[in-house]
């Protein structure tokens, strides 16, 4: 597998790269830099079989999430940017104010925020588990976490 750190221009860069190396097989995960979230027909065909993480505010087009993105995204111009993304956290932090006190009482309980599956952990700190998207045809597509492909296991000398 490989790890590709970069910004959605760089990433368009290096993947064709190693697609033209014959790397078709090989696994690239990415930070969700990589994609803007904006989507571009001609240009995320170089993301093809990237796979990332990312939060629903930018990815998931719920009825929620559609609604709210959109009210936000009239009024401010960091639509589409890295700092669009703010915004998801700002909203969940205040919808966890409500919710905290049962998290604490019951553990099992998972809030289901614009950031992602917002959980608490055992030493009180909150915990956040992404969506799982891969470039198919230009698109980001949600994979179920069943369907990633294993990492591969590392092995640290003693």
């Amino acid at each position: 597998m490989l790890f590709l750190i970069g910004s959605d221009h760089n990433a368009r860069l290096i993947k064709p790269q190693i697609d033209f190396h014959h790397a078709h097989d090989l696994p690239v995960y990415s930070i969700n830099s990589s994609y803007s979230g904006k989507p571009d027909e001609v240009k995320d065909l170089d993301l093809e079989g990237i796979i990332f993480g990312d939060m629903p505010w930018v990815l998931n087009h719920g009825a929620k999430s559609q609604v709210l993105r959109a009210r936000v995204s009239r009024d401010h111009l960091y639509t589409d940017t890295i700092l669009d993304r703010l915004f998801a956290f700002g909203i969940d932090a205040y919808g966890l104010i409500n919710h905290l006190p049962d998290m604490q009482r019951r553990p099992e309980i998972t809030y289901i925020g614009l950031t992602g599956a917002l959980s608490l952990t055992k030493h009180q700190k909150i915990q956040r588990r992404l969506e799982w998207f891969q470039i198919h045809q230009a698109q980001p597509v949600h994979l179920p976490l069943s369907t990633l492909p294993a990492p591969p296991r590392l092995m640290l000398p003693l």
